[in-house]
């Protein structure tokens, strides 16, 4: 079994993968890859699939084992990236105008592409092939193999196997990615992208042997998605990809037994354990509690790790490879509190100007709304004294008094209104991108969390549904810099909840 002599960057990338996922060794990749419910909806028979999650939720990984997966099944699959489709002409023409143009594009890429798939790239004329792929999509394996054998071409096995499974169906997955690469939020833009989702949902009903499978922000997908009525079309289409903070912890405890060569359990029974027995493995990498203070006193570590992620598998790794770092740096072969506790201040920092670049497409002067979040002077005074008031929690009149507050001195207009918006809006804005988190109190005392992918209704502007508001301890160090007592005001969330 593999022992760790040192976090150096070989050791943290093979335990802990890259932090674009996608950027991973594509076997290692599919060696610790988690599998959660949004990827078997992924793979289903399905002409036409839409993954839309948020940034580092994950999709452009799941979408690289799903292509990989079709290669080892000898099915033929396509990833088109940005520039594969730049060079579609739909420059200053009418929407209309613009579907057409994205369908003759993409049929005319998906012919050069397959001819490239089996080296015969040279032999793609793009004029008489591409119409025919067109007129008789049917046939077009045929075709590849006509031209094979015209041109005394041997395949390898592995090529002559999914050329002979697609004449048999000739079924094409076509995946398309990191389409938010550059994005904008301009009219255009949004022109753009629904133009583009209209087109491969008319391919998709002309040939039924072409499927598409395409990633998507979830911001980018709102903004056409209110922009373009006619994308209610797609809605059955869409595939909302969320984990659970629990899922995240397997994901993490599947990484952790592959890197020791340790036998794993299925994806399925991973996530059926409680959590203490998924965090045990833990302890072969990092401390098996945090020696903090206050309500993060001689806590768990995996309690820890699952309060300051937000439900998004990038969020843990870029935590663990930065306390990694500090203990390599520290030369220490495991994680300890201390180098958790140091890095705490730079992994808010970057989550804050992750948000930032996210979200500033759908609200340009986003980082002066959440900068401005900050505690007040009142604040920080009460807190000391500890009279009742948090620095990073509100009932709904006091989040709707601080944002008023803020909006005095800063105009905030979302993408494609004219008129600034009010407090109830930014609040609502707050909970879909997980700065801010619903939480209530039950009559046992316990507390529950609501997050906007599950609960969107209750940061609805028409009806109070008795929640309070706090601002999710990932950003919790970026809005107070000098404070070294962030800890002992977050709540460490349950062991068997998120």
């Amino acid at each position: 079994m593999k022992m760790i002599r040192a976090f150096d960057d070989d050791t943290i990338m093979e335990i802990f993968g890259h932090e674009a996922a996608e950027d991973d060794d594509i076997e290692r990749l599919k060696k610790f890859y988690f599998k959660n419910a949004a990827y078997s909806r992924l793979r289903a028979n399905n002409p036409l699939r839409l993954l839309i999650g948020h940034k580092g939720i994950g999709k452009s990984a799941m979408l690289a084992v799903a292509a990989r997966e079709d290669t080892a099944q000898h099915k033929l699959s396509i990833l088109l990236r940005p520039d594969d489709i730049d060079e579609i002409d739909i420059e200053n023409v009418a929407m209309n105008a613009q579907i057409r143009a994205w369908k003759d594009g993409f049929l005319r890429i998906i012919g050069e592409k397959i001819f490239e798939s089996f080296s015969i790239k040279k032999y793609f004329n793009q004029c008489e092939h591409a119409s025919t792929w067109a007129a008789i999509a049917g046939d077009f394996g045929r075709i590849v193999t006509s031209m094979l054998d015209k041109n005394g071409i041997k395949l390898e096995s592995s090529k002559q196997a999914v050329l002979e499974q697609f004449c048999a169906g000739n079924v094409i997955r076509i995946y398309i990615d990191d389409l938010d690469r550059g994005w904008t939020a301009t009219s255009s833009s949004v022109m753009r992208m629904s133009a583009m989702l209209n087109a491969v949902r008319d391919i998709t009903r002309m040939h039924k042997n072409i499927h598409f499978i395409i990633s998507l922000r979830s911001d980018v997908f709102y903004l056409v998605r209110t922009s373009d009525e006619s994308t209610d079309k797609l809605e059955s289409a869409c595939i909302w990809f969320s984990w659970t903070n629990h899922e995240i912890l397997a994901m993490l405890v599947k990484r952790v037994k592959t890197y020791f060569g340790l036998p794993c359990p299925t994806d399925e029974a991973l996530v059926q354990m409680d959590q203490h027995q998924l965090a045990m493995d833990l302890g072969r990498i990092m401390t098996a509690r945090f020696h903090g203070r206050g309500l993060w006193a001689d806590v768990p570590i995996h309690r820890i790790l699952t309060t300051l992620i937000r439900r998004r598998p990038r969020d843990l790794v870029k935590l663990c490879t930065l306390a990694a770092r500090h203990a390599y740096e520290n030369d220490r072969n495991r994680i300890d509190t201390q180098d958790f506790d140091m890095v705490f201040d730079r992994y808010s920092q970057d989550r804050l100007q992750d948000t930032v670049n996210e979200y500033k497409s759908e609200l340009p002067n986003i980082q002066e709304l959440l900068e401005n979040m900050k505690p007040s002077q009142y604040q920080r005074k009460n807190a000391r004294k500890n009279c009742g008031v948090h620095k990073f929690m509100f009932s709904t009149a006091d989040i709707i008094k601080k944002i008023d507050t803020i909006c005095q001195g800063h105009h905030f207009k979302f993408y494609g209104t004219r008129v600034n918006a009010d407090a109830k809006d930014i609040v609502h804005f707050l909970y879909k991108i997980g700065f801010i988190t619903a939480r209530k109190e039950i009559e046992s005392g316990k507390i529950i969390r609501h997050y906007f992918e599950e609960q969107n209704y209750v940061s609805s502007r028409y009806a109070d549904y008795g929640c309070a508001w706090e601002i999710h301890p990932a950003y919790r160090w970026a809005l107070s810099p000098y404070d070294k007592a962030v800890t002992d005001e977050i709540e460490i969330l349950e062991s068997s909840a998120e």
